[in-house]
């Protein structure tokens, strides 16, 4: 039957063993806070890339909006479909062309 005890024998001096769990500790705390700089770094980026695609978004929107305002005024549809037959017959020209 299995005993379960574990046995660990330690050979060395106990001062170089804290010595080297003391640069260790440093060595993390220096990485904590490196990675806590870059964590505050990385929000800030984020943040600023964020403001920036919402901006740029709602200027779309605005553009979009005063073009459909634009098109009204203008009343775009009845002159397209105006000149759409002028439209087809270029494009059956160039066809032709082309072809030559």
């Amino acid at each position: 039957m299995a005993d379960n005890t574990l046995i660990i024998k330690i050979n060395g001096e106990a001062k170089k063993f804290l010595d080297e769990l003391e640069k260790s500790k440093k060595k993390t705390k220096e990485l904590e806070k490196v990675l806590a700089t870059t964590a505050k770094i990385s929000t800030a980026a984020f943040i600023g890339f964020a403001a920036i695609i919402g901006g740029i978004t709602k200027e779309f929107a605005n553009y979009e909006k005063a073009l459909v305002g634009v098109g009204k005024t203008t009343n775009i549809e009845k002159v397209l479909k105006t000149i759409q037959p002028f439209l087809d017959y270029l494009t059956e020209k160039k066809k032709k062309h082309i072809k030559k």
